[in-house]
């Protein structure tokens, strides 16, 4: 972000970057909250791991120690490590479209082909 308060597309495509961390923002459109146990479930079953003890705690801590913390530093989310609760902030505004396209070109956590994407039908 620059020091008018615009995002630099650098800045949101580093956000969007990441599979997980954009899997955070896709279930925070849904409903603005959720606790990491909650992110963590969908993220595991998204990447067909939910059975996976290892797994998840290897999705939980890339959670607490890299993604929230990142959309935390960005101003995006905020964090209550009391009650393990992400929500969304207003600034997240910022990014909502972005956001929501790229969703729109994932299926079910998986990039869409360029050719399910740029198809004229």
């Amino acid at each position: 972000m620059d020091n008018h308060g615009n995002w630099w597309p650098s800045t949101v495509y580093d956000l969007l970057s990441n599979s997980r961390r954009r899997l955070v923002l896709y279930s925070l459109l849904d409903g603005d909250n959720a606790t990491i146990d909650e992110l963590t479930r969908e993220i595991a079953l998204t990447e067909g791991r939910a059975t996976d003890e290892d797994v998840m705690e290897e999705i939980e801590i890339s959670l607490v120690h890299n993604h929230v913390p990142r959309l935390v530093d960005h101003g995006i989310v905020e964090y209550d490590g009391r009650d393990d609760r992400v929500e969304l902030t207003k600034r997240f505004d910022d990014i909502q479209a972005a956001v929501e396209r790229s969703k729109e070109i994932e299926v079910d956590g998986v990039p869409a082909t360029q050719s399910e994407v740029f198809s004229d039908g």
